[in-house]
């Protein structure tokens, strides 16, 4: 709790917390730290955290404990876990989602930045899910509920930030040719017992994209559909300076070729915040009337 209270952003806390995970042991770890990082902004950070944590736990298990802590807190919330989890039919589902969703083609993607699987269980209940809808050739269980069957092609879904109901063998998470996805409880019983990470941190990404190949393929596959994507609905998420890698990312596969965009955020009353989306994502459609939307409401009425 200290942690959480102390470092506000998340994800700046989960990327130290990832360079104090790669010790082996805290015996030194001040020193390890100033000997490998020295110079670094974060590093009085990142060596407070490791004093704190020092006799609490071992260094490899340290980001799956503090996501496990996020995880469970979370899913409390919202009903997905506990002693009485709810069936995938009463997972969390706002109306708007199964709306949204619902508008979806046959291979068409979904590309979600949240670590929850609100969105994930509006496909699953609209029946566009199943086992060909994740590509990641280092996912190796895809458990759906037995009951659940689609017909027709389904929709693809991409997570490059990592998912909830994302499980690894390894205490660490780090090799990540074991990852397993399941949905409800379907996990018990199995030897994907542990949470692998699920934030793909800003600060140093190179470093965890090496360590984390799971991570390097679902964001080259986020690529690929973005790239050959004709017609893009932007929800929530902006592409900023926070994560201004993964804009310029994105900016540079989208340049291959034009497609129509639109925004669903209340920044777009801001012509500033459109025009530097606008250039992100190659819009074609810069001029088009009817394409900015400042909430959800606004959009699904105009589906």
């Amino acid at each position: 709790m200290w942690a959480f209270q102390r470092f506000g952003n998340l994800e700046y806390l989960f990327t130290l917390l990832f360079f104090i995970s790669l010790e082996d042991s805290f015996d030194g770890i001040e020193a390890k730290l100033k000997e490998k990082y020295n110079g670094q902004g974060w590093l009085d950070d990142a060596m407070l955290l490791a004093s704190k944590l020092r006799f609490s736990i071992l260094p490899r298990n340290i980001v799956g404990n503090f996501i496990g802590l996020v995880r469970d807190e979370i899913q409390l919330c919202l009903g997905t876990r506990g002693l009485h989890p709810l069936p995938y039919q009463f997972q969390p589902l706002s109306a708007q989602h199964r709306k949204i969703v619902g508008t979806l083609r046959p291979r068409d993607a979904v590309i979600s930045f949240n670590w929850d699987t609100v969105v994930d269980y509006a496909l699953l209940n609209e029946k566009l899910l199943n086992e060909a809808s994740f590509q990641n050739p280092f996912f190796s269980a895809i458990r759906m509920p037995s009951d659940y069957k689609i017909e027709g092609a389904p929709v693809s879904l991409l997570k490059p930030h990592g998912s909830f109901n994302w499980f690894s063998t390894l205490p660490t998470g780090l090799e990540s040719e074991r990852i397993g996805i399941f949905f409800g409880k379907l996990y018990e019983g199995t030897a994907f017992n542990t949470f692998p990470p699920i934030i793909l941190p800003y600060f140093s990404k190179e470093l965890i994209l090496q360590q984390l190949p799971v991570f390097r393929n679902e964001l080259e596959l986020t690529y690929d559909a973005l790239a050959n994507c004709d017609e893009l609905a932007v929800i929530g998420k902006q592409f900023l300076t926070g994560d201004a890698d993964l804009a310029n990312s994105m900016k540079r596969v989208c340049s291959s070729k034009q497609r129509r965009v639109l925004y669903v955020n209340p920044e777009v009353k801001d012509p500033a915040w459109v025009r530097h989306h606008d250039s992100v994502f190659n819009a074609a459609n810069v001029s088009e009337p009817g394409r900015l939307f400042n909430d959800m409401s606004h959009y699904i009425d105009s589906l």
